[in-house]
Parts: C-alpha cells; structure tokens; sequence
C-alpha cells in the first residue's frame, strides 16, 4: 500500500508542478500584455501670454505644434508608453513640458508620445527630443531646436530659427528670417526666404530654393549642396566642402565677383561667363576681408571635391 501511495505522489506531484508553472506563465504574460497596453492620455489648456517660451522635452514619438490665435496652450494626445510622467509647469513667462520616462528603456515596445500642441503665434518654442519626429506650424518668433534622430518640419515660420540635428531630415516649407541649420547626416530641404542663411553638414544633402540670396553660408565635408535662387545686388555667398559637391544655381548671370579657391585634387565647373574670376588668389581675398567690403561676391572653396555656379534647367 505505502508503494502506491508513493507512487501516486511521484505521478501527480510533477502534473501539478507543470500546471502551476502554466498558470504563473500566463498570470505575467498577461500583466505585461496589460502594461504594454496602458497607454496614458493627456489633455490640458493653460492661460498664457501671447509671446510665452514654450520649452519641451521629449525622447521619442511624434510631436506636432502649431501656431494659433488664442492666448492659450493647449495639449493633447498620448504619452509614450514607458512614460511615468509628464510634467507641465508654467511661470509667468514659460510653459515647461517634459515628458519623463526611464534611462533604460525596453526594446520591444518602440511606441513614443504623440502630441499635439496648440500655442500663441508669437509663442518661442524651444524643443530637445532624441528620437522624436517634430512639426512646427504657423509661428512667428524665435525657434530653437535640437534632434537626434528625429526628422524636424517646419512651414509657415517667421522668425530666427536655429535648427541641430544628428542624423534626423530637415525640411523647411515656408520659411522666413534668419535661418541656422546643421547636421551630421541629414538631409536639408525646402524653400527659405531668408537675408541670412546657414547651413552645415558633414555627410548631408543641401537641397534649398531661396526667393533671394542675400547672405549665405553653405559648409560640407563630403555631401553634396545645391542653392537655387536670384542673387541680390549685394549679395555675399560662400560654399566650402573637403571632398563634396556645391552648386550655386543663381537666376541669371551673375554679377559678383567670383573667387575660386580649388585643390589639385578638387574641381570647378562655372556655367555661366564669368569675368576675371579669381582662382587661388588668397592676396586678393585677404585684402578684400581686410577692407571689409564682401558684398557681391561668390566664394566657392573645395580640397578634392566640386564646385561650380550652373545654370537652373529649364
């Protein structure tokens, strides 16, 4: 008798092991199920004034914030799913919005915030995000932004915009004012009308139609750069890459002075008739710096790679 008993024991011991381990199995997969899908929503309007500095910190997602006529900012939308938090805080002159979420971060669930947030017109936006794709609308003030990896689109801005980014695309829409970009391995595109205009990129393509050209300032290492539009009378360009490609596409022919500064390696290509341009002629540049008068005047430089003024196809 004691045999069978111990025998039943061993046979129903380990069935009862494997249905409990069965039964916690499903018990935490369920409860991960659950937290994955615990997406948090967010909806707030605060009172501000018409020219209030909105300052946001976001690591990943989608945010898009547009410019409108209330003196109010409104958001709404969904946190990132690792969030533990947003904060709002507000001043008299700032509204502060960061959404907080753990250091280590797991690798199966990519799902970022997605918000939408409406400010003043006049509103200064100043954003920080690492992953985060960013559109900004209709403001007409100062924008400072910093991206990682995240593509940022502007349209219909006006102001000083200032624009860093790693890797994340550039595109701007409308945009008027003094315009800073730059980037390591982005891509910048669009239509800018701005007096003073900046852009940097190391591998990057430059991509920009500019109603004038007034003042620009186009640097590359080995990307390649390509500034279409009507030269003004006063106009100041200079394109300089190590071993990538710039090509000015002025309207007509050009009436600036032309200064050439190519390696042995390097390369130009001017489309259009040039007269008395100067190639390598650093005495002269440096006596044009030292009077101080840079107006109507191209400066193309490269090492190793391109440069050249073409005519715009038709």
């Amino acid at each position: 008798m004691l045999k069978l008993i111990n025998r039943l024991v061993k046979k129903y011991s380990r069935a009862i092991y494997l249905a409990f381990a069965l039964l916690v199995t499903s018990v935490i997969s369920h409860v991960s199920l659950a937290a994955n899908n615990n997406v948090k929503s967010i909806e707030k309007r605060l009172s501000v004034a018409d020219d209030v500095i909105l300052i946001i910190e976001n690591e990943r997602g989608q945010i898009d914030i547009e410019g409108w006529t209330e003196n109010q900012v409104m958001i709404e939308g969904t946190l990132d799913v690792l969030a533990k938090d947003i904060l709002i805080d507000q001043d008299d002159f700032h509204v502060f919005v960061k959404v907080k979420v753990p250091k280590i971060k797991s690798a199966q669930d990519r799902r970022g915030s997605n918000l939408k947030i409406r400010v003043p017109q006049g509103s200064k936006i100043v954003f920080k995000g690492v992953g985060t794709a960013l559109s900004v609308k209709n403001i007409k003030n100062e924008l400072n932004l910093e991206s990682q990896s995240g593509d940022v689109t502007l349209d219909k801005i006006t102001g000083r915009v200032l624009v860093k980014t790693v890797s994340g695309r550039v595109n701007a829409k409308d945009v008027q004012g003094v315009v800073d970009i730059s980037t390591v391995n982005g891509n910048v595109a669009g239509n800018v009308d701005s007096h003073y205009l900046k852009v940097s990129s190391v591998k990057g393509k430059i991509d920009l139609k500019l109603k004038v050209i007034d003042r620009i300032e186009i640097s590359n290492v080995s990307g390649e750069s390509m500034i279409y539009g009507d030269l003004s009378i006063n106009s100041f360009v200079e394109m300089t890459s190590v071993d990538g490609q710039n090509y000015l596409y002025p309207e007509q022919q050009p009436e600036s002075d032309v200064y050439l500064f190519v390696g042995q390696a390097g390369k130009s290509e001017i489309g259009y008739t040039v007269i008395n341009p100067f190639l390598n002629d650093y005495q002269s540049w440096n006596q044009l710096l030292k009077a101080g008068d840079i107006r109507s005047v191209i400066k193309l430089s490269t090492v190793s790679g391109v440069v050249g003024i073409r005519k715009k196809a038709k």
